[in-house]
Order: C-alpha cells, then sequence, then structure tokens
C-alpha cells in the first residue's frame, strides 16, 4: 500500500517536470507538435497537437486549427479560443498572457511577444504585456504583434506590420511599421475564410 502511494506521488512529479520542461522548451514542444501535425496536417485537423497543448496548461477551445512548425514559449499563458486558424510558423512567446478570440486568423510568420525591456538598463518588463485579439481578426503574413497590443474584433493587420502596444479599433484595417490605421472596412454578413461564419458571431461577442 505505501509503496503504491510513492509510486503515485513518484508518477504526479514526473509528469509535472515534464510538463513544465515543454513550458520551458518551445523547441522540444515544437518537435511533439510537428510529428503530431504529420497525421493531421493533410486534413486540417489539430485534434492530437490541440490535447497536448491541453495537456501541459494551454486554454485551447474546439475547432482549433494549428500549422507546422509552431513556436510556444510558456504555454500555460496562451489562450486559443474556438474556430481560431493558426497557419505555419507562427511564434508565441509567452512571458505574459495571449488570448487569441474566436474565428480569428494568423496567416504564416506570425510572431506574439508578450513582454519586453526597459530601455534604459534593459531589465524585464512585465506589467501591461498582455496581447489580446478579439473575434474575427486577420494578421497577415510576416506581422509581429509586440506586448500590450489589443486589436479590435474584425480587424485587419496587413502582411509585415508591426502592432505596439496600443488598442486598435475595431472594423480597421491597419499596416506598416508602425502599424497605422489605413481605412475601415465594411464585412460582409457572411466570412467564407477560413473558417465560415455570421457577422453577427462576432458583433455579439
Amino acid at each position: 500500500m505505501k509503496i503504491s502511494l510513492v509510486q503515485k506521488i513518484l508518477d504526479i512529479l514526473r509528469l509535472k517536470t515534464f510538463k513544465d520542461y515543454l513550458n520551458c522548451n518551445p523547441v522540444a514542444l515544437r518537435g511533439l507538435l510537428n510529428f503530431l501535425s504529420l497525421f493531421e496536417y493533410r486534413n486540417r485537423n489539430s485534434i492530437m497537437q490541440t490535447r497536448l497543448l491541453r495537456f501541459i496548461g494551454c486554454n485551447v477551445g474546439k475547432n482549433v486549427h494549428l500549422g507546422c512548425n509552431i513556436h510556444i514559449y510558456l504555454p500555460r499563458n496562451l489562450t486559443i479560443e474556438d474556430n481560431v486558424w493558426i497557419s505555419d510558423n507562427n511564434k508565441f512567446l509567452c512571458w505574459n498572457k495571449i488570448h487569441l478570440k474566436q474565428m480569428s486568423f494568423t496567416s504564416v510568420n506570425v510572431s506574439f511577444l508578450a513582454g519586453s525591456h526597459n530601455v534604459n538598463d534593459y531589465s524585464d518588463v512585465i506589467d501591461n504585456q498582455d496581447i489580446y485579439i478579439k473575434n474575427g481578426v486577420w494578421i497577415g503574413a510576416n506581422a509581429t504583434i509586440l506586448g500590450g497590443a489589443k486589436i479590435g474584433k474584425g480587424c485587419i493587420i496587413g502582411a509585415g506590420s508591426i502592432c505596439l502596444g496600443k488598442e486598435y479599433s475595431e472594423f480597421c484595417i491597419y499596416a506598416g511599421n508602425p502599424a497605422k490605421k489605413i481605412k475601415e472596412r465594411q464585412p460582409s454578413d457572411v466570412i467564407y475564410q477560413p473558417v465560415t461564419y455570421k457577422l453577427e458571431e462576432i458583433i455579439n461577442e
């Protein structure tokens, strides 16, 4: 009886150590996610990958698609809601919290950096560095989202843009370095890519 209890305790400690290891080792996590994507990528299905992320503490919703070569540091600080599409080669550095709401979409090579450094002494800056992506946001290829950015619902972030730590108005198109408002957009009643949904679904969040 005592041996069985000790064994259970050791198993729990090993499991916690493994979870902590994957949270702090994005290379190992990326390798596991890539291995699982070998079985799912063709069908655009990410069931096994999302289960792995949930196992190590990431908050992942339903019908989430993950591309290949996803780099995540501290996934326990990452929240991905339902019907989110994350394309290949995305990077999530979650020193602080990163939250992607429903029906948001990232193109290839997008980086999220939820943390920074003090410009005077290069010490870590962790206050007000959470990144919040609201419903129905489309982030273009090679864009970078810096700590503190809050992107309003229905926004489009142009390819190669850099979003600073500030609020971005909903249903607008932003582009450039730093990203600036190009114009407001008038979305259709039904959005077809990458996940089909109705406009009212992101308005009434």
